[in-house]
């Protein structure tokens, strides 16, 4: 009796540890979750901040071509004469006004430098009206001559020409340019501007050892009133040669390979 007494209390108390086990299980089992409420909310990982994109480097801006300075005392102020009779525009060099008007200095290749081969020569005068300009430009090959450009304005820079860059302004305002060709074709602008139009007259001469040009420019048609006398002006002589074969470009004044340099323009006194 005592051993069976002894096991009973034995299951009794191992039916108690279990009991509790189950009951402790659903107890678990049945805690509600707790909801996330303000400020509960759940934890973000903040983004990695995204790496700038990397800059191109600016492209550098071309760097100009420097302007080519008037050389030092070259060509020296050409001193400019009136005229007390204007010349016959026909070409020919053998007024009387010409014999004191050539504008004097050694004429260069602008594309190397060295002396011009042959010497070209360009003759100025005025009055109180015009302006007049002649150029004598020897040739040994005259049946070589071209003169292709038959209208106004049009490429007579191509052909065998003579050119005038003159600035009543001395670099205050645009210059006027004037070129002939041996036809007698001229193209005349502001600057770079070929629609500027003048009243220039002018005519050419062929001869066996080369060409001349005369030409009259209105003083109004620079915008000068009245008599220059006492101004300084500037200007360039230029001629363009392709009796060579090969492009030529002699200018009085060494402006570089392009005769659009009125930096290097020479300087014109008028008395």
């Amino acid at each position: 009796m005592e051993r069976s007494h002894g096991f009973a209390v034995c299951v009794c108390v191992l039916g108690l540890v279990l009991g509790l086990a189950v009951v402790g299980c659903e107890r678990k089992e049945k805690e509600p979750v707790a909801e996330p409420g303000p400020g509960s909310a759940p934890a973000v990982t903040p983004a990695a901040t995204p790496t700038p994109a990397a800059t191109p480097a600016p492209t550098p801006a071309p760097t100009p071509e420097p302007t080519k300075a008037a050389k030092p005392g070259f060509p020296n102020p050409a001193v400019i004469g009136k005229t007390a009779a204007a010349p016959a525009i026909d070409g020919n060099l053998s007024d009387a006004c010409w014999k004191a008007a050539e504008v004097k200095g050694v004429w260069v290749d602008v594309y190397t430098g060295t002396p011009a081969k042959p010497q070209p020569k360009a003759y100025l005068c005025y009055d109180d009206e015009n302006v007049y300009v002649g150029f004598l430009n020897p040739e040994t090959k005259m049946k070589n001559l071209v003169g292709e450009a038959t209208e106004r304005d049009g490429a007579v820079w191509t052909d065998d020409s003579n050119e005038l860059f003159i600035d009543p302004t001395a670099g205050k305002k645009d210059y006027c340019q004037f070129i002939v060709n041996t036809a007698a074709v001229l193209y005349d602008g502001r600057g770079r501007d070929g629609d500027w139009d003048s009243g220039v007259k002018v005519a050419v001469r062929k001869m066996e050892d080369g060409w001349s040009l005369e030409m009259a420019i209105p003083l109004k048609d620079l915008g000068v009133e009245g008599s220059p006398k006492g101004q300084t002006w500037t200007a360039n002589f230029c001629r363009n040669r392709q009796t060579q074969g090969e492009a030529e470009a002699q200018a009085w004044a060494d402006t570089g390979e392009s005769f659009h340099n009125p930096e290097a323009f020479g300087k014109l006194k008028f008395e």
